[in-house]
């Protein structure tokens, strides 16, 4: 009796081992299965278990339910080239956010609406440059005048200001009066000039007389020569007293009064005093500056100077002109650094015809360098 117990219990444990072990090797296969669905195709970037290019038999079924990218043979529902945001997964995938930590394909081509939608986006589209030679050291910057075609006005003598002939921001040529200007040492001035203009005559007129005489021998010799003399004098103390009115824009009048003239072509920049004040020598009234070429200097951090030098390419940006690069050449770079910056001075001219440059601005520069510098 205990032996007929015994049989059936035994082929009961074997027949639940049989089935626990058919169960395990089923649920491998499941979740091998699984990895394959979920495997992508790295080729053509969906998932390899639907790829119509790997599987040709596949596509009719595709096609059937109208699920078809006829440019791209493949499943419209997935083609990673007409809706890149799906990965190349079917939707509900995508709809439930398992679409896994897998990177984009190689190769992939994101297609966009419109050129307006990348313009909304931001994308832009550059000129590829071939890369390996160079290396780019960034810095900032500031534009500033040539202190070369740059001036300041100053009065010759000490006056009051009567009258201002030109606007700030006016372009003026050399030699064109800015301001008229009234002063009690030009009065003098003008007074000398016109003093020495009488005594010419009269020294001339004494001179002529001599020689009359002389010639006569009605005079001396000595007398002549003494009238010669006075008259060359004369002569000079004119020419001193018209070159010192010309020298500050004066006429030979005697009303105190002369134009201070412009010393270059240019930009008026700066007009610092009103009408009435008193100016002396010191004091600069007017500010002119040619802006068809202005200088960046860039300030270069001392830990990448030795990678700057002469000659090299240089692309400026500026705030307020939209993306608008302007491209020159280093042209100095300074061989001090900067106690308080750390920072070494590079400058470089930038030609600014079109006037699209304004001088005291803020700017960012990058200087291409040798990349085994």
């Amino acid at each position: 009796m205990r032996k007929t117990l015994l049989l059936p219990a035994l082929l009961l444990i074997a027949a639940i081992s049989a089935c626990e072990r058919a169960g395990s090797q089923a649920e491998a296969d499941r979740t091998a299965a699984t990895a394959s669905a979920d495997r992508p195709c790295a080729e053509h970037g969906v998932l390899e278990a639907i790829c119509t290019k790997c599987n040709p038999k596949l596509a009719p079924i595709f096609q059937s339910k109208g699920d078809w990218c006829a440019e791209h043979a493949l499943p419209e529902s997935v083609c990673p080239l007409c809706h890149p945001e799906r990965g190349g997964r079917p939707l509900m995938d995508v709809a439930a956010g398992d679409t896994g930590d897998l990177p984009p394909p190689h190769g992939m081509r994101v297609k966009l609406a419109s050129p307006a939608l990348a313009d909304e986006a931001g994308i832009r589209v550059v000129a590829s440059r071939a890369g390996g030679d160079e290396s780019v050291v960034l810095a900032t910057a500031s534009i500033v005048a040539d202190n070369a075609r740059s001036a300041l006005v100053n009065v010759r003598v000490a006056g009051v200001i009567r009258a201002y002939k030109v606007e700030v921001g006016a372009l003026v040529r050399e030699g064109q009066p800015l301001a008229e200007i009234e002063s009690a040492e030009m009065a003098d001035a003008q007074a000398r000039l016109q003093s020495a203009a009488a005594r010419e005559e009269a020294t001339q007129a004494a001179r002529q007389r001599e020689q009359r005489l002389h010639e006569r021998g009605i005079s001396s010799e000595k007398d002549a020569q003494a009238a010669e003399q006075a008259h060359r004098e004369a002569q000079a103390e004119l020419a001193a007293a018209a070159a010192a009115l010309a020298l500050i824009g004066a006429t030979d009048g005697v009303s105190g009064r002369y134009d201070l003239l412009a010393p270059i072509s240019g930009t008026l920049t700066r007009r610092n005093f009103t009408v009435g004040a008193l100016v002396h020598g010191e004091d600069p009234i007017f500010e002119i500056m040619d802006t068809g070429v202005l200088w960046v200097e860039i300030d270069v951090p001392e830990a990448l100077i030795h990678r700057v030098a002469p000659g090299q390419r240089v692309l400026v940006e500026v705030d307020g002109i939209g993306e608008r690069t302007f491209e020159t050449a280093v042209r100095s770079v300074s061989p001090a650094v900067d106690p308080s910056t750390r920072t070494v001075r590079a400058r470089a001219p930038l030609d600014n015809a079109e006037g699209a440059l304004r001088a005291n601005t803020y700017a960012r520069a990058r200087i291409y360098t040798p990349s085994g510098g």
